[in-house]
Formats: C-alpha cells, sequence, structure tokens
C-alpha cells in the first residue's frame, strides 16, 4: 500500500480537481448549453467525491480530505433533493398516473402493451408514439377506453389513454413545431387537468434555447388550469437543471419525486449516465401517496407511476402567489439592506427608518449636554423607537424603552 500510495494520492487528486471543476460548471448552466449538461449527475459526482474523501482518509491525507469535503459539500447539498421522508401510511381513495417514453424504435410492443394492461393505472401517457404504436396498443382501448392520440414519427408523439371520461382537451403546437396535450379527466375525486409535454433534447444552444421556451409556455399552461392539476412527460432536464427549477417556481407544482429517493428514469443501466429526466409534477393541492419506476421494457426510459389523492383545493391564483413567494421575499429584503453596504438601495422604508434613528439620537445627545453646553461622547448605539412608542410616554421616552445612562453623567437617585 505504501508503495502506491503516492501514485494513488495523485490519482484522487485529479479525480478530485475534474469532479470539482465539473461541481462548478453544474451551477452556470444558464450561461451556456454545454455547462448546463453537467448539472444533471449531482448524485453521480457526490458518489464519486465520496469515494475520494474516504481514500484521502485511509492514506491520512487530511489537509487534502479537508479540501475534498469543501468541494463534496454543493453536490451533497443538491444531493439532499432526494432524501426519503416518511409516506402517509394509509391510501385513502385515489388514482394512479404512468408517464412512460417507450422509445419509437423500440420493438417491444406487446411487452409494453401486457405491462400496461397489467397496471392498475387509470390515467397513462405515452410519449414517442407513431403509428406502429398506436396499432399494436389498440387493445388498451378495451381498458382505457377514452384517449387523445397524435402519433407523429419523428420521436414526439403523444398518447393519452384514461379510464375515466375525459371531458375537454387542447393540443397546441409549441416552437419548434413540438406537440403539448392537455385534457381534463373526471376522476371519482372530480376534475384533474392534465398537461403531456416532451421537449426537445439541448444538444446545442438552438435546441437548449428550444427546450427553455418550450417549458416556459408548458408553466403558462398550468398556471391557467384552476383546481388540481399534472404536468409530466419526458422534460430532458433533471431537477438540478435551470430551466427545470424556472418551471417549478413559477407554476408553484411540486415534484413527486422529491424526498422519494433517487429514482433515475433514462440509462438506469448505465450508472455514471443514469439521470431523472421524466418528471410528474402536481399542484399542491394533489397529495402523493406512493410513487415507483418501472422496467424499461426495452426503451431507454423507464416508466414512472404516481399514485395521487385530492386533497384541499387550492385557487390557482393563491398557487402562483405562492410560487411567486420566494422572489418577493428577495425584493423585500432588499428594503431591509443598510446603506452602508456595497449595492443598497435607497427606498423610502430605508429613508424612514434613517430619518426616525437621527431623530432618536439629537433627542438623546440634547437630554445629555451638561450646562458646559459641552457634549458628552455616546459610547453605544440606541435602537429608534418608533413613533407609536412615544404614545402614552411622559417624557417622550419611549413606553416599556429605557435609555442606557451616558458615560460621566452622574446616576439618577
Amino acid at each position: 500500500m505504501r508503495k502506491y500510495a503516492p501514485v494513488i494520492r495523485w490519482l484522487n487528486i485529479l479525480a478530485m480537481i475534474g469532479c470539482g471543476g465539473a461541481v462548478i460548471a453544474s451551477f452556470l448552466g444558464r450561461h451556456h448549453w454545454f455547462l448546463d449538461l453537467f448539472s444533471h449527475f449531482q448524485l453521480q459526482y457526490f458518489a464519486i467525491l465520496l469515494g475520494i474523501a474516504i481514500i484521502f482518509a485511509i492514506l491520512r491525507s487530511w489537509k487534502l480530505l479537508a479540501a475534498t469535503a469543501l468541494v463534496l459539500l454543493p453536490s451533497a447539498f443538491q444531493s439532499a433533493y432526494y432524501l426519503p421522508v416518511a409516506s402517509p401510511s394509509s391510501i385513502p381513495a385515489a388514482f394512479r398516473v404512468t408517464s412512460h417514453n417507450v422509445l419509437t424504435s423500440n420493438s417491444g410492443f406487446a411487452e409494453v402493451l401486457n405491462y400496461h394492461q397489467r397496471s392498475d393505472a387509470e390515467i397513462i401517457v405515452l410519449l414517442e408514439i407513431n403509428d406502429a404504436w398506436v396499432e399494436n396498443l389498440s387493445p388498451l382501448i378495451n381498458s382505457h377506453p377514452h384517449r387523445i392520440i397524435l402519433p407523429r414519427e419523428d420521436n414526439f408523439g403523444i398518447a393519452l389513454y384514461s379510464s375515466f371520461p375525459i371531458t375537454a382537451q387542447t393540443t397546441d403546437t409549441l416552437p419548434p413545431g413540438i406537440p403539448v396535450l392537455s385534457a381534463t379527466i373526471a376522476t371519482h375525486q372530480g376534475p384533474v387537468h392534465i398537461i403531456a409535454a416532451h421537449p426537445i433534447p439541448p444538444m446545442g444552444a438552438a435546441y437548449q434555447r428550444a427546450r427553455n421556451a418550450y417549458l416556459h409556455q408548458v408553466a403558462g399552461m398550468a398556471n391557467q388550469q384552476d383546481g388540481p392539476t399534472i404536468v409530466l412527460g419526458d422534460f430532458n432536464s433533471s431537477p438540478w437543471s435551470p430551466a427545470f427549477r424556472d418551471l417549478v417556481r413559477s407554476t408553484g407544482l411540486r415534484d413527486s419525486g422529491r424526498h422519494r429517493g433517487f429514482q433515475s428514469t433514462w440509462n438506469r443501466h448505465h450508472p455514471l449516465k443514469s439521470i431523472p429526466i421524466d418528471h410528474v409534477l402536481h399542484t399542491p393541492d394533489l397529495q402523493v401517496f406512493d410513487r415507483h419506476i418501472g422496467p424499461g421494457l426495452g426503451s431507454d426510459h423507464h416508466p414512472v407511476h404516481v399514485t395521487f389523492s385530492v386533497g384541499a383545493r387550492q385557487d390557482h391564483k393563491e398557487r402562483r402567489t405562492v410560487a411567486a413567494r420566494r422572489h418577493a421575499q428577495r425584493d423585500a429584503h432588499a428594503h431591509l439592506v443598510p446603506p452602508s453596504r456595497a449595492g443598497a438601495r435607497r427606498t423610502p422604508l430605508l429613508e424612514a427608518r434613517q430619518a426616525t434613528r437621527m431623530a432618536s439620537w439629537k433627542t438623546f445627545a440634547r437630554r445629555s449636554t451638561p450646562a458646559s453646553g459641552a457634549p458628552l461622547p455616546v459610547l453605544f448605539r440606541v435602537s429608534p423607537p418608533l413613533p407609536s412608542d412615544r404614545e402614552n410616554s411622559r417624557d417622550g421616552t419611549p413606553s416599556g424603552f429605557r435609555c442606557p445612562r451616558p458615560i460621566g453623567s452622574p446616576r439618577s437617585p
């Protein structure tokens, strides 16, 4: 071991530098499409860096171990997205939803058909559907008679099969000519809005902009719905991608996969390339009781199964308010930043607080001035009183507030 320790140490240093660079690049995805690709592999970075840290600990390279720990922290924070939490033990009247990218070139028609016929999902969304798939999946109509089918030969066909009645439907074509499906389904718990999406993969600057624009318009469609809404499909972006985060923040939707363990849906047989890009998002008035990933069935994507139950209904305007709360908090925080900090903005609230503080200082200095007229130095800071605090006070001192005695002034009896 000692003979190869220098070689192992240097290999680990190179691996740490490489992973550290990838972690830094993963936070710069808004600036270049290639950097955005690094954002999808946070769990892989965490696993590799954790192994490097263990090796440095075995070699007793404490400084390198500390450096690795610093690089490890960002990916560990990002990986916490999937830390599992306890799920409800009892499931009330619920309905099940499945999203599955079947892969247009996949020839396992019978296997996919048998799988979804045996599944208990009332709502099934299939992506990359073409005419051959529609023909071979025709027996699925027996259990799911209500359907919307948009077959295409360019890997962007969408089909929705439902055992519940479909009361409304809309199909739009978003730039660059890719469809999105919207439907209202009358479940036994009331109407639920379904939006099925499949943007273009972001392989290049133009494709990345097209994907982001597509998801932005999907967010607009979700915000227009009033009532329980589910947005699902192959988003070609992981939960750490800026495009996915913008979608969630602008709509207030929740990710059904969060805090349910790492559930990769693409390239599951390649651990280093396995990432979750198939998602099922939902409004807060829907509660998730179960979420799991199915087998590949000949496709490079795995189906996502989610069990929902309708909870307390929430108005779509309230949901948008909740989604914008984080951005509003940032703006509100700017009003509380002291003017001495660089880049602080002067606002009416800041100016009012500064004027109140200055008035309290002048009042205190006037009372602390002896007969000779020479003011005593004040070696402490007084919190600014509020105007309402001066009420019901005989000497102008805020009620419930006692100014500290200045240094050098006589002690009151």
